[in-house]
């Protein structure tokens, strides 16, 4: 029987040869294709040629949702390389290194550089250079089995870059990075482009054949809805909450503590109504990144610990910060939040804060303050600023006694900023 098979032979229905079965792909059991291997080869090869220059013809009409930012560094970040004693040569002249805040004493530059203080001493680290790009050993904070501890961890660069310089629309999804022309070590910021997986191919694929990936294409890749997840849709980018709110997903729970979170800071910040009750929030702007409802879900699953009761705070890393944004914001106990806030100016009159007048006395000023519910009289003093003065002494005693109370149990920054915690009087 199979001395027969090897004798039959068919003819093919693209090229017309007559050819031996065994010419042929043999499919359900029982059924031979009517092509023959050669020509299914080249059909197949000219189907992938075909599917590739579609994916070049966009359409007149694509609606750029997606514009290329970045991130406005704040200048308390910035590293002043005078002041480090390093003699180093800028790759760049707009080469800048700017602090990691989740990492002690580091710095990264825009170019995907690193620069570490360890023991009193400034070092430019060289880091590791293989096939997945430039990566460097860092010690940064993780929370396990209910405790924060810094362990070694390996960062990215390009990684690094792209969250520290560069607005990424879809964080949850943009899990693939384009380098410009294709070079793994080129780490500047201004050549890197996050992208999902799909839209990382049809990029690759499209440079291979033409040497072409510019920024001017890859926004069209980035923008053509042929390369968006299934569940994508122009609705979920619609600002639905106080006008610049958007929920950049289809899978949304607004009874979640992140969406929860999410609609009380955009509301804080561009609720009429809220403002009007809370002046104190004047001022106060989201990120980019954040008028996302996806990319801060993203962010706070990633943050969030255990505790009675997280509160989003956007001032304790850095005093006075206006700007929700996944740079300085941090989850805290809201117990500790409460003990941190202090009362605008319309609130307590002319007096510093801490301070008020003692009504037993004439001419007496009182120090106080408010402790996970309690109040605390310090004393009364012959001034306001002799009042202020032990105000001021207490509170950053009693926050610093907290910090150590709580160590392990907060954020490694948070602990630190705790420590390093100063009133003012025109707090």
């Amino acid at each position: 029987m199979n001395d027969n098979k090897t004798q039959e032979t068919k003819r093919c229905s693209r090229c017309g040869r007559i050819l031996p079965l065994a010419s042929f792909r043999f499919q359900r059991k029982s059924y031979y294709r009517s092509e023959c291997r050669d020509c299914e080869a080249i059909y197949n090869k000219e189907y992938e040629a075909r599917k590739k220059e579609k994916n070049d013809d966009f359409s007149d009409n694509i609606e750029m949702l997606f514009q290329r930012k970045y991130k406005e560094i704040h200048s308390a970040r910035i590293l002043n390389l005078k002041e480090t004693g390093l003699d180093i040569e800028l790759m760049g002249e707009d080469e800048i290194f700017v602090r990691l805040m989740d990492c002690s004493n580091t710095w990264l530059s825009n170019y995907g550089r690193l620069i570490r203080l360890y023991r009193g001493r400034y070092n430019l680290l060289q880091g590791n250079k293989s096939g997945n790009g430039q990566t460097y050993t860092v010690r940064k904070p993780v929370y396990k089995d209910g405790e924060w501890i810094k362990t070694e961890r390996t960062l990215k660069a390009a990684k690094a870059v792209i969250e520290t310089f560069i607005v990424n629309p879809d964080i949850a999804n943009n899990t693939r990075i384009w380098h410009r022309g294709n070079d793994i070590n080129n780490n500047y910021y201004r050549n890197l482009y996050p992208l999902t997986i799909e839209q990382y191919t049809v990029v690759l694929e499209h440079y291979e054949r033409t040497g072409d990936d510019s920024e001017e294409y890859i926004l069209k890749v980035m923008n053509d809805i042929r390369f968006k997840k299934d569940d994508w849709s122009r609705k979920a980018f619609r600002p639905t909450l106080c006008g610049v709110g958007y929920h950049g997903c289809a899978d949304v729970d607004s009874k979640s503590d992140a969406y929860i979170k999410w609609k009380n800071m955009i509301e804080r910040c561009y609720n009429q109504n809220t403002l009007s009750w809370h002046p104190a929030w004047e001022g106060c702007t989201v990120c980019d990144e954040w008028l996302n409802f996806s990319n801060f879900r993203y962010w706070y699953e990633a943050h969030k610990y255990k505790a009675k009761s997280l509160s989003l705070d956007k001032d304790i890393l850095m005093k006075g910060n206006r700007l929700y944004c996944s740079e300085f914001c941090v989850l805290i106990p809201k117990d500790i939040n409460l003990l941190m806030v202090s009362s605008t100016g319309k609130d307590r009159g002319a007096l510093p804060i801490g301070v008020g007048k003692d009504k037993r006395y004439k001419n007496k000023y009182r120090a106080e303050m408010t402790a996970f519910g309690k109040d605390v009289k310090i004393g009364t003093y012959n001034s306001p600023e002799e009042a202020f003065l032990h105000y001021k002494e207490y509170k950053e005693a009693f926050i610093k006694k907290v910090a150590e109370q709580r160590k392990g149990k907060i954020p490694f920054t948070v602990y630190e900023a705790l420590k390093n915690w100063q009133v003012e009087i025109t707090d």
